[in-house]
């Protein structure tokens, strides 16, 4: 599934997150997935992601299953576990995802991710991301 454009709206609104460790064939990496209408929107990013400034993927949105699963993914495509799960809310949007851009600060209420982060696109295609602390 090819990522859809990511354009949170500046709504204030609490949204669930979680954060899983996913185990396949090619390693260990973890997957952010944020409430976004009927879907997650997820990223796949090689550290945890309170681990500091990373680059990230933007990959295909998924079912909202994943909020609560753990277990062996189908066809063979590995194993997660959950890393963190929590609330956040979209404090600022910048959603100029026709451009190829797109800005968002999130703010984190896990039990590990805590605190105000930048997710912004930094390619024209919007799957190549950059996420950062901002403040606690």
């Amino acid at each position: 599934m090819d990522p859809a454009p990511v354009a949170f709206s500046d709504d204030k609104f609490r949204r669930r997150f979680v954060v899983l460790h996913h185990e396949d064939r090619e390693g260990v990496h973890y997957d952010l997935m944020i409430e976004s209408g009927s879907a997650l929107a997820t990223w796949k990013l090689r550290h945890p992601p309170e681990s500091g400034e990373q680059r990230c993927l933007r990959i295909g949105d998924h079912r909202r299953a994943y909020l609560d699963y753990e277990g062996p993914i189908s066809g063979d495509r590995g194993r997660v576990t959950r890393h963190d799960e929590g609330w956040c809310t979209v404090r600022e949007a910048d959603a100029a995802v026709q451009h190829g851009s797109a800005t968002s600060i999130l703010m984190f209420e896990g039990r590990v991710l805590r605190g105000e982060y930048s997710l912004a696109s930094s390619d024209s295609q919007g799957s190549e991301w950059l996420f950062c602390r901002v403040r606690t």
